[in-house]
């Protein structure tokens, strides 16, 4: 129902016969009203409305159901993959850095 009392014309619409439903009923403007009428005259039963963003939000499932499915591992860097990065890049303040924190930890500083 909106907010107005009156049944959305959608409800209406979704039955296979919604143009004989909405000629025939002359009942109150509300929901319950209109789904005892579609229930006695024609044994239709409403289901919960779906939400207005119900597809998008089964398409991303999907996506992220995809995605995750076919996922790998990732290691993380170590501090030789960092340094070789760092080299590879021209960053030598980077690279020497790691080198001068790699030396301390072997040397236990």
């Amino acid at each position: 129902m909106t907010s107005s009392g009156k049944v959305p014309t959608r409800w209406i619409s979704s039955l296979p016969a919604h143009s004989a439903s909405a000629k025939d009923y002359d009942g109150e403007p509300t929901q319950d009203a209109v789904a005892e009428f579609l229930a006695s005259e024609y044994g239709y039963e409403a289901g919960p409305e779906a939400h207005p963003y119900a597809q998008a939000i089964a398409r991303g499932r999907g996506e992220l159901d995809q995605l995750q499915a076919t996922r790998g591992s990732v290691a993380p860097l170590t501090q030789a993959d960092e340094i070789a990065w760092a080299e590879a890049r021209g960053n030598s303040g980077t690279s020497i850095a790691l080198k001068s924190d790699q030396l301390s930890r072997m040397f236990g500083r």
